[in-house]
Parts: structure tokens; sequence; C-alpha cells
């Protein structure tokens, strides 16, 4: 399978689901806003957030001032096409290197999002509410109740049916320890270059779900 062809298998997957199509284009549109941002915003963000008193890590990952999440939510629609993108690119990978692991784990995937979008697990606008830490938890657990399910690959299935288990049993442990770090200051260590060990320690606030995460290397 070419390039071309990985292309359209993206599109097709992305297709399927209604809200990923419209997150794709609002994604689209987004880069495109970031590589000319420099022509439409000519200004220097952080400095205006400053003058205006407004500290740009308050609340990152829950809500600034302008009740607009930082770092906690995407564009709703868009963090389905970014699954869905990865989907389309392990399908691709197992076609062209007949991967066959490749290949379950697209298939999963794909289940997951869907499942994912049925139960509306997208990050919400308030404070208090499932945000873009809480959507992964949820695609980490679909995703692996999935391959537990699945009889293609027998050795995937015994490796996360332990995982999905765990996720499943801890749901409501996880929750609150995701929502209990909303709507508070967070140093990241920087508005457009965040400092990598930051960041991830403030989006991975649940030990409950590092430790099931970690576990599975």
């Amino acid at each position: 399978m070419n390039e071309k062809s990985g292309i359209l298998a993206l599109i097709r997957r992305t297709g399927r689901h209604r809200g990923a199509a419209v997150g794709m284009t609002l994604l689209v549109l987004f880069l495109l806003a970031a590589v000319f941002a420099p022509v439409i915003a000519p200004g220097d963000p952080l400095a205006q957030h400053l003058q205006r008193g407004v500290d740009p890590h308050r609340d990152a990952i829950g809500q600034n001032q302008f009740e607009v999440p930082l770092l906690g939510e995407r564009p709703p629609g868009t963090t389905a096409a970014a699954f869905s993108a990865l989907a389309a690119s392990l399908e691709h990978l197992g076609n062209t290197f007949k991967n066959e692991k490749a290949l379950v784990l697209a298939e999963t995937l794909d289940q997951a999002i869907g499942k994912f979008l049925d139960n509306n697990k997208s990050p919400a606008r308030k404070v208090g509410q499932i945000d873009n830490r809480g959507s992964h938890y949820y695609l980490a657990m679909y995703w692996a109740q999935a391959l537990a399910g699945q009889n293609r690959d027998k050795e995937l299935q015994a490796r996360f049916a332990g995982v999905a288990k765990q996720l499943g049993d801890n749901e409501a442990k996880i929750n609150q320890e995701l929502l209990a770090s909303q709507a508070k200051p967070m140093d990241i260590g920087g508005y457009y270059d965040p400092d990598p060990v930051k960041t991830s320690k403030a989006m991975r606030p649940s030990g409950t779900f590092n430790a099931i995460i970690d576990a599975i290397a």
C-alpha cells in the first residue's frame, strides 16, 4: 500500500464518524491558522495576557478567565479525529509490512473510537467535567477492552485483559483524581514552549491511571 492509499484510508476511516470528520476539518483549519499566525496576529500573546493582568499559566488544565481551556480541551471532534488518524496509520503500517498485530490494533482502536463517540467522552467545556485527560483515559479503557475481547491475536488479548479490568475497576477513582486537578494554577514552564517534565506532570495527574499504563511496557 502506497502513501496515497494510506491517506485515502485515513479519509475513509474519519468519514465513518460525523464528529471525527468535523473535528478533522477543524484540526486542518487550526493548523493553517497556526502556520499563518505571525501574519494574522503579529503581537506577542504572552505580553498581551500579562498586560491584561492575566497569567496564561493559570487554570491551564481547567479554564482560564475567558473560559477557554488552554491544555485541558481541544475543539469538539478533534480528539476523535486524532484517534482516527492513529488508527489509519496503524492500518497502513499493517498492510504495508504485513504486520498482523498492527492490523489488530487498528481494528480494535476503531471499535474503541466508536464506543468513545457513542458514550460522548469528548472533552467538555466546564470545570468539573471531563477534560482532554479524561478523554484519553476512556479511549485507553475502551481500546484495552476491545483488545481483550478480540480473538485474532491471543498474545494481545492476554496482555490487555488485565489492563482492561484494572481500568474498568478503577474508573471512579481515576475520574476523581483527574477532576481534582482541575481549576488550579499550574506552572508548565512556558506558554508556547512548555517544559516537558512540568507539562507531563500536569497532564498526568492520576497516579492510579499512570501506574496501570506504565506497567504495560
